[in-house]
């Protein structure tokens, strides 16, 4: 009995999916498109979440996004709107 298992990885992938067959299984395939042989059921499959996804972040750091997205859209208002004004002036 090997007492080696913990320091293995416990997971593969990541992997996109491919496709849901009739049954629920799913064909995934490698992030470079590569096809694998073998289909997956559902409840073996897990999300994978980047770190900055949203639900990663802490409250102050979400607040931080929020606020640089209004600024974002506040300035390609502005600019949409400058470059209206132009054209009503020509």
């Amino acid at each position: 009995m090997s007492h080696d298992r913990k320091h293995q990885p416990h997971y593969l992938g990541p992997y996109e999916v491919e496709e849901r067959t009739i049954k629920g299984n799913y064909r995934l395939k490698e992030l470079d498109g590569t096809v694998l042989r073998n289909k997956y059921a559902a409840f073996r499959i897990l999300p994978y979440i980047t770190r900055n996804h949203s639900f990663m972040l802490s409250p102050e750091e979400d607040e931080e996004e929020e606020g640089k997205d209004e600024e974002a859209e506040e300035t390609s208002s502005d600019s949409s709107l400058e470059s209206e004004i132009s054209d009503l002036d020509s």
